[in-house]
């Protein structure tokens, strides 16, 4: 049996934080200075640091969670880092969830992935900025 985490206290607004949220770190772009890029080579990465991580997928359970302290801790949510977010399997989904959160969306694409479901999540769903 697991231990459930504890829960944030509700932050003032002086207090929130800006957050980013990683829903994947597999990408379809290998960019010249992106970690992903060196992920299998054997030199010296731009930024010094190994990119070793195992691909996968932010599990729902854990984005829910993480919603639900973002509800009281965060001003901003931004969907990025080293994957391309919208190839998340149930990326639409996720951001039609996020509809009126306490807090504004930044989310960061290289637009190839892109749909007419996704784009029409984030022009008639979200309060958010591509």
């Amino acid at each position: 049996m697991t231990k459930a985490l504890p829960i944030s206290r509700a932050f003032a607004d002086s207090e929130q934080m800006a957050v980013s949220i990683e829903l994947t770190n597999v990408c379809n772009f290998r960019g010249p200075i992106c970690p992903v890029s060196f992920r299998k080579q054997k030199v010296k990465q731009p930024a010094g640091a190994p990119y070793d991580r195992s691909y996968g997928y932010m599990e729902n359970a854990v984005f829910e969670r993480t919603i639900d302290e973002c509800r009281r801790t965060a001003r901003s949510v931004n969907f990025s880092f080293f994957g391309e977010q919208t190839l998340h399997p149930h990326y639409a989904r996720l951001m039609r969830s996020l509809r009126g959160q306490p807090f504004s969306c930044d989310i960061n694409t290289n637009m190839g992935m892109v749909t007419a479901d996704i784009m029409h999540t984030c022009d008639n769903t979200l309060d958010c900025r591509l």
